[in-house]
């Protein structure tokens, strides 16, 4: 039984998508704000990673909180040519 989840939304903030999507880090922001709502509204301890830690940082907060499940949220890059 899933007793606690670490949410890991994307930080990079530089990766920019296409027309008026904004960035990779706020769009999984947004994910992520409904994925802990829904695992709240479930009972489940919900942790997560803040925009401004590193990835070493996030590895390091979600190895020392132990959670059931690790989930990274990204969205994939692209060179426009897709």
């Amino acid at each position: 039984m899933i007793k606690s989840v670490y949410l890991s939304p994307s930080t990079q903030e530089n990766n920019i998508g296409y027309g008026d999507y904004g960035t990779e880090e706020e769009r999984m922001q947004q994910v992520c704000d409904v994925v802990q709502e829904e695992l709240l509204r479930h009972g489940i301890t919900v942790f997560r990673n803040t925009p401004d830690m590193t990835l070493n940082q996030v590895v390091a907060d979600s190895n020392q909180k132990d959670p059931t499940i690790h989930f990274a949220i990204h969205s994939n890059a692209s060179t426009g040519k897709a």
